[in-house]
C-alpha cells in the first residue's frame, strides 16, 4: 500500500510539475482544488476516438502552440510575460464549444449546435477543469456574427482584419463592458483571497474564452484582451488554444505571410480598443465613452 502511495504521488507530482510549467496551474488553488484538476488531467475525455485524440496532448507532427501567436504577441506588447506584471498573472486559453472534448459536445449538440447553445459558466468550468485549467472568468467571444467574412476562414483569429472586424463590430464595446465587469470582481475576489492567505496583492486569474469551434473570435478576443491587460499592467504567459488539434488542414494556423507579419493598422487597432477599455466603468459604475466610440 505505501508503495502504491508513492507511486501514485509520483504521477501527480509529475503532473502538476508540467502544469506549472505551462502556466495552467494557479498557486492559488486549494490542496482539494489541485487533486481533483490533477485527476481531471489524468481522465481521457469520454467519447469517441476521434475527440480522444484530438483534445488530448499534442502529439510527435502535430502543431505543438500556435507558432504565429509570436507575431501578433510581439504587436501587441512582446511575447512571454510581458513587461511589469505588478498587478498579477492573468493565463489565458481559447476553445470552441464543438472542438474541446465529446462531454462538452453533448451538451451544445442537445441544444443545437454551438450557435446557439447556451452552456452555464459552471458546466464550462468543468469542463476546463477536464483540460487542467482553472478558469475564474468565462468569456463569451459568439457575439460577433460577420457574413462578410468567408474569405478569412483559412486564418487563425491572430489575422488583423479578423480583429479589427471583431473591434469594429457594432456589439464590441457591450462585449468588452461585461468582459471588463467580470474581470475586475474576479480579479477583486482573487486579490482578497491571496491577501487572505498572506500571498501579497499579486492576482492569479484563468480567463477562458470561447466561439463555436475555437479558432476565430475566441481567438482574437482573446489577443485584444491580452494586449488591454499588459498595457494594465498585468503579467500574462502565451496563451493556449484548447481546441486547435481541429482547426484543420485548409487553416493556415497562423503560419501563413499574412499571418505572421501583420501590417502597422494592427497595433492602431488594439491600442483603439484598449482606449475603449480605458473608458469603460469599473465594476458597475457609470461612465461615458461616447466620443470614443465616435472615433472608429
Amino acid at each position: 500500500a505505501a508503495a502504491a502511495a508513492a507511486a501514485a504521488k509520483s504521477v501527480v507530482d509529475g503532473v502538476q510539475s508540467s502544469a506549472v510549467a505551462a502556466g495552467t496551474w494557479p498557486e492559488t488553488r486549494s490542496a482539494a482544488q489541485r487533486s481533483s484538476s490533477v485527476g481531471a488531467v489524468l481522465r481521457a475525455p469520454a467519447g469517441d476516438e476521434e475527440f480522444r485524440q484530438r483534445s488530448s496532448s499534442v502529439g510527435p507532427g502535430q502543431r505543438s502552440a500556435l507558432p504565429a501567436q509570436g507575431a501578433a504577441q510581439h504587436a501587441v506588447g512582446g511575447g512571454g510575460c510581458g513587461a511589469g506584471g505588478v498587478l498579477g498573472v492573468v493565463s489565458l486559453v481559447t476553445f470552441g464549444l464543438e472542438k474541446l472534448d465529446q462531454e462538452l459536445y453533448g451538451l451544445v449538440h442537445d441544444q443545437g449546435g454551438g450557435a446557439r447553445a447556451s452552456i452555464s459558466d459552471e458546466a464550462l468550468r468543468v469542463a476546463m477543469q477536464r483540460r487542467g485549467f482553472r478558469a475564474h472568468v468565462i468569456v463569451d467571444a459568439r457575439a460577433f456574427p460577420d457574413p462578410d467574412c468567408l474569405s478569412l476562414r483559412g486564418h487563425t483569429g491572430c489575422h488583423h482584419e479578423i480583429i479589427a472586424r471583431l473591434v469594429r463590430h457594432q456589439n464590441f464595446r457591450r462585449w468588452l463592458a461585461k468582459l471588463k465587469a467580470d474581470f475586475d470582481r474576479s480579479a477583486a475576489a482573487a486579490r482578497a483571497s491571496a491577501q487572505g492567505a498572506g500571498w501579497g496583492n499579486l492576482a492569479d486569474l484563468g480567463v477562458a474564452l470561447y466561439c463555436k469551434s475555437g479558432k476565430h473570435r475566441s481567438v482574437a478576443g482573446a489577443i485584444i484582451m491580452r494586449h488591454i491587460l499588459l498595457a494594465e499592467g498585468w503579467s500574462c504567459p502565451d496563451m493556449r488554444h484548447l481546441s486547435q488539434n481541429f482547426w484543420g488542414r485548409r487553416c493556415c494556423g497562423g503560419l501563413c505571410e499574412e499571418c505572421r507579419k501583420p501590417p502597422a493598422s494592427l497595433q492602431e487597432c488594439l491600442a483603439w480598443a484598449y482606449e475603449v477599455w480605458k473608458t469603460l466603468p469599473i465594476a458597475g459604475e457609470g461612465g461615458g465613452g461616447e466620443a470614443v466610440r465616435r472615433r472608429w
